[in-house]
């Protein structure tokens, strides 16, 4: 029996669209996104790629409130649930999945909490929010989480919830090295150490800058073998680091972002607190040895033998950390670099499909109102 889904997203990610067209292509699933937002200041996306999927867009009120964030008032959200009459719901703990709660409860329909929010990013939430979302997990019958801190997260609330996994996910193609690219790259003299992000104090750019010029001080051979290579734009002012060897592209997308990747060798994503990174998968399939701080949520799934895990926030960790790296035998590096191809497995579009599936079939009854 075909059943009619509902995603409920605040605006289309181009990364999203495989795992979307992936759950559309499924003969029992007929798959609608609504939309009921606006991209944020920092999203600077100009291309597509094809949707196999419906899509609806809410009517909504978006209200810019900072380089990382809108706030949404979506007025025809349970009025598009009530036309379309799905018969699951995906939602974020938010004011879409308060529409959905409303619509689930009035309807009896089923409904599935996605969320990448970890504890790190978590512990200043407002009093309001905690209470929002305790009653939306209550009556949700299962969970979306991408890792393992995602759902420790969400357990404090739900101690024994029902969990699908499925990892957040790149276009693999545009990224993936096989192993005969990495040793390629490796082969060459240079290493190019890449950060890609927002230039915003949250994703830890200034403290990289400052562990890089540190090590090429200790180490100022370094200078004709290590290069820092820096991806994004944003509100932060770099200039004070400006540096022979620092290169800053500023934004890029599709196959010109996705060549710096595969360029490089040491990934670094030095962020205070960050869910669940996509930066981090689009470094592992690119083939790159892995560095970042312990605020970012994927970091349990993606380090294991292919980089390091740093404290947030300091530099120094962050410093010692590059040090040991752009100093180890390149045939070590490159063994490092090869594991992060291993890893990525783990995190393929049809893997997040399975997961999203599974709890659209609903595998278990177990919910979290039987814990509160």
């Amino acid at each position: 029996m075909v059943k009619k889904v509902v995603i409920l997203q605040k605006y289309i990610a181009p990364y999203r669209i495989p795992l979307f067209n992936g759950i559309a292509r499924h003969p029992d699933v007929e798959l609608t996104l609504v939309y009921y937002g606006k991209p944020e200041a920092r999203r600077r996306w100009s291309f597509f790629a094809g949707r196999e999927f419906s899509e609806v867009q809410a009517r909504c009120v978006s209200v810019n409130s900072g380089y990382e964030r809108n706030m949404e008032f979506p007025h025809s959200l349970y009025a598009d649930l009530v036309r379309l009459r799905p018969d699951f719901v995906i939602c974020a703990p938010d004011m879409g999945g308060i529409a959905t709660g409303i619509y689930s409860w009035k309807h009896e329909t089923r409904y599935a909490i996605w969320s990448e929010a970890i504890p790190a990013t978590e512990g200043r939430v407002s009093l309001w929010k905690k209470k929002l979302r305790q009653r939306l997990y209550r009556n949700a019958e299962s969970f979306i989480v991408p890792g393992s801190l995602s759902e420790t997260y969400i357990r404090a609330f739900c101690p024994t919830a029902q969990f699908h996994h499925a990892p957040n996910t790149v276009e693999e193609e545009r990224f993936s090295l096989d192993r005969e690219g990495v040793h390629a790259k490796f082969a060459g003299e240079r290493l190019i150490v890449t950060f890609s992000g927002s230039l915003i104090e949250r994703k830890g750019i200034l403290l990289l800058l400052e562990a890089f010029i540190r090590v090429l001080r200790e180490h100022p051979e370094l200078r004709e073998t290590c290069q820092l290579r820096v991806l994004g734009t944003g509100p932060l002012d770099i200039s004070d680091f400006n540096d022979e060897n620092i290169e800053v592209v500023g934004f890029c997308e599709q196959d010109a972002y996705a060549a710096h990747l595969r360029e490089s060798h040491i990934f670094v994503l030095p962020s205070l607190h960050d869910n669940n990174p996509l930066t981090v998968v689009e470094g592992l399939f690119a083939g790159n040895v892995i560095v970042v701080t312990a605020g970012v949520g994927n970091h349990p799934e993606a380090v294991h033998g292919n980089g390091s895990v740093v404290s947030s926030g300091s530099a120094d960790e962050l410093a010692q950390a590059l040090e040991r790296l752009v100093t180890l035998p390149r045939a070590e590096l490159l063994g490092m670099a090869c594991n992060s191809l291993d890893i990525a497995h783990d995190f393929s579009v049809a893997r997040s499909v399975d997961g999203f599936l599974a709890a659209i079939r609903g595998n278990s009854t177990e919910c979290c109102e039987r814990a509160v």
